[in-house]
């Protein structure tokens, strides 16, 4: 009885940790006005910020770069994520050069609605084409992240006007292969809602449903007529290799579908892989 005892007591004192771990580390998907002026104006590069009226609330995005180009890359963050998923591309003066730079807090993270979720991709593909109709552009490049891959996957098949190309970074496209793991059901739990903070709430919503919403969008993927490129990582174990990759060779046109595979990577690519992406990105903004 002492050895459960204390086997319990260790597991609760684990549980606490994890949790002020959590909260302690949620301000970093939660990126404040002012520390965003301040990486910009350090960085001696031009920007914007905004907060867009979408059917009665406000969605914070950025743009960066040259403000005056008609000649857009809209990234799309993960799940969780941020404006700090591409804040380092946004001020990288080869990326910014001519080219107007922009993210966009997705619905339910950093300062958009945050803490309640939108789990429909099709919705989150036309709240993005929303605020791309607030500016001037002749081309426009989605750049989607994880969960934001469909997202941008969504949007090109749907409105496919001005879309240059899409760089897909470890996208989650196979509704048959989405993971749900074991802690899933558990922050699904009123107790942990009430102590998580809400982008993990959020993210969790969006993994739980993401199957769904992945099916909804079965019928669109054909319909993409810019070049893509899927890059991905054959060590990936959040977003399966080898089942997102038959994906999308199986449902988005082989005309349009490059395929990248790297090793000695896994599932976090943007802020780690920023150094091998970036040539990427810009083979395709050159173009």
């Amino acid at each position: 009885m002492k050895l459960l005892k204390w086997l319990l007591i260790i597991l609760g004192a684990i549980l606490v940790l994890l949790l002020v771990l959590i909260n302690l580390a949620a301000p970093r998907f939660r990126t404040s006005d002012q520390k965003i002026t301040t990486f910009f104006t350090e960085a001696g590069i031009d920007y914007k910020i905004h907060s867009q009226d979408y059917e009665g609330e406000a969605i914070r995005w950025v743009e960066a770069g040259d403000l005056s180009s008609k000649s857009v890359v809209l990234f799309f963050h993960g799940a969780p994520g941020g404006f700090g998923d591409f804040s380092g591309y946004m001020k990288d003066a080869d990326i910014n050069q001519n080219t107007r730079l922009i993210t966009f807090d997705r619905p339910g993270y950093g300062h958009s609605r945050y803490g309640k979720a939108e789990p429909s991709i099709i919705k989150q593909a036309e709240m993005a084409h929303y605020l791309m109709e607030q500016i001037e552009m002749d081309t426009l490049i989605l750049v989607g992240y994880s969960y934001g891959g469909p997202i941008s996957g969504a949007y090109a098949a749907r409105y496919p006007d001005k879309i240059k190309a899409l760089l897909m970074l470890a996208p989650v496209n196979a509704p048959d292969a989405e993971k749900i793991f074991w802690f899933n059901p558990i922050i699904n739990t009123w107790a942990a809602r009430l102590v998580l903070p809400g982008m993990i709430k959020v993210a969790n919503v969006e993994k739980l449903s993401h199957a769904d919403a992945l099916d909804a969008i079965r019928a669109d993927w054909p319909k993409i007529k810019a070049p893509v490129v899927h890059l991905h990582c054959t060590d990936d174990w959040i977003a399966p290799y080898a089942e997102n990759r038959a994906w999308s060779e199986k449902h988005i046109p082989a005309a349009q579908l490059e395929m990248v595979s790297w090793t000695g990577a896994s599932h976090f690519l943007p802020n780690q892989q920023m150094e091998r992406i970036k040539p990427v990105l810009l083979d395709l903004i050159r173009q």
